[in-house]
């Protein structure tokens, strides 16, 4: 028949609807026909009156309290049902009226006192439009057709003019319930968007959650990747950096041996030789603990400036740098100390710098890796007002790959790239050290800048 919330509509306006029109219609009936109808018909009209108005109490309370839509077609029967008695009842005691002599002024006004009664029923009743029209027409029909019972022109004016105003309250309980359905609708639009949206809001939020697990657990295994990588090069240097050591030891080992056996090793020889290999060795074991303090995955915050770190990096790797006739020049003016995770920016500074060595010796012929014919090739460090920048003269990047030199797994390199560590440099620089890490060209190559920022901790 219809929504259950115009369903409820119906029931929450009638309960007072019912208690107010109905004691009001009692009242003013009673007022209007006290000593001229027989007390026995107004007792028999009052008494059926209560009877309706409680039992449409009592169903209306039971439908309130259950408040469920399948009891929404049982209600709206015993409502019709209860409505079409009580537009009955209100007939016949006009008919009593009448049929009494009643004068015409009283009459009028039980017409009066009938049409408030119809007219204030579109507000309560005209949320379930076949109650409002079965109470409408009923009640109307029996009013009008007791009329017809006067033989002046005065009475068929009556009729006319309710005839007409029957047409307008028609309209407006039409309209009413138009507006009702439309309000509900909506309201049900904004519950299913607001339910929806509550909906997206929790699973959106889980799967947020979940995307930054994985990308979590992704930048973990690409860190990872990266770190053997750096690993695989500081081997690499590790033993550039002992070869010497090592040959020296050996051929002081040889020494001692030699002169042992020919008896011309005396002792201050022997003190010499055995401290030129303490000396080697320790140098061994400075190379070992700087390794090692560099590969500790420390994410402690500490004072440090650029000087500090460049010159932390270049205790590893510079003597291989020089090694390839490739100059390192520093111009390192700011003397700022920053709070930061030192760690991470040597690694970032490492990978810059090892990139900028790759950019300064290799070059593709077809399959084969040669040696870049670069005169004076020089790697060059700055710092100043809060920027280093580490630059080379190997020619710079190619404009349309620039973009993508920070994307994972994008390498420039002919040979054992494994795109990650210029991708972990930006994170570590950009997301952990809250800085930046930008890149450009000038007119010899590559420019790298690093800008930290103070973090607090």
């Amino acid at each position: 028949i219809c929504d259950h919330k115009l369903v409820q509509h119906l029931a929450k306006g009638a309960k007072l609807g019912i208690i107010s029109t109905n004691i009001i219609g009692i009242l003013i009936c009673t007022y209007i026909l006290y000593g001229i109808v027989p007390d026995k018909y107004i007792l028999y009209w009052i008494s059926v009156s209560i009877l309706i108005t409680l039992v449409r109490l009592y169903t209306t309370k039971v439908f309130l309290r259950f408040n469920s839509s399948s009891y929404d077609i049982q209600y709206v029967r015993v409502s019709m049902v209860l409505l079409f008695l009580n537009a009955l009842l209100y007939g016949w005691i006009t008919y009593i009226a009448i049929f009494y002599n009643v004068p015409m002024t009283n009459i009028f006004l039980i017409s009066l006192l009938i049409i408030t009664l119809i007219a204030g029923s579109v507000s309560t009743l005209s949320a379930v439009l076949p109650v409002f029209l079965l109470h409408s027409y009923a009640m109307l029909g029996f009013f009008i057709l007791n009329l017809f019972s006067f033989e002046s022109e005065l009475s068929n004016v009556v009729i006319l003019l309710i005839f007409i105003f029957s047409i307008f309250f028609i309209i407006s309980g039409y309209n009413n319930n138009s507006f009702l359905k439309s309000y509900i609708l909506l309201e049900q639009e904004q519950n299913k968007g607001k339910q929806e949206l509550e909906e997206l809001n929790s699973t959106l939020k889980q799967r947020v959650e979940i995307e930054v697990e994985k990308n979590r657990q992704k930048d973990h295994q690409i860190l990872e990747q990266s770190r053997l990588a750096q690993m695989g090069e500081m081997i690499s240097m590790i033993a550039h950096q002992w070869r010497q050591p090592l040959n020296s030891i050996s051929a002081v080992s040889t020494n001692i041996i030699l002169k042992s056996e020919v008896g011309i090793l005396d002792n201050a020889t022997a003190i010499k030789l055995a401290s030129n290999i303490s000396n080697y060795t320790q140098h061994l074991s400075t190379t070992i603990d700087d390794f090692r303090n560099f590969f500790k995955e420390t994410k402690v915050l500490d004072n440090i400036s650029y000087e500090q770190l460049i010159n932390s990096v270049l205790n590893i790797i510079e003597d291989s740098i020089v090694n390839k006739n490739i100059k390192i020049v520093k111009e390192l003016q700011d003397s700022t100390v920053y709070r930061t995770y030192s760690n991470e920016v040597k690694h970032v500074i490492l990978n810059i710098l090892k990139n900028a060595e790759d950019a300064l010796q290799e070059v593709t012929l077809g399959n084969v890796l040669l040696d870049k014919d670069i005169q004076n090739k020089q790697i060059t460090i700055k710092s100043m007002n809060g920027v280093l920048t580490i630059s080379d003269n190997g020619g710079g990047i190619p404009e349309e790959i620039i973009d993508k030199i920070f994307d994972p797994y994008f390498s420039t390199k002919s040979k054992n790239g494994t795109g990650l560590g210029l991708y972990m440099s930006k994170v570590i620089i950009d997301d952990h050290c809250r800085g930046s890490l930008t890149v450009s060209n000038d007119k010899d190559g590559a420019v790298f800048k690093i800008e930290l920022a103070d973090l607090k901790g």
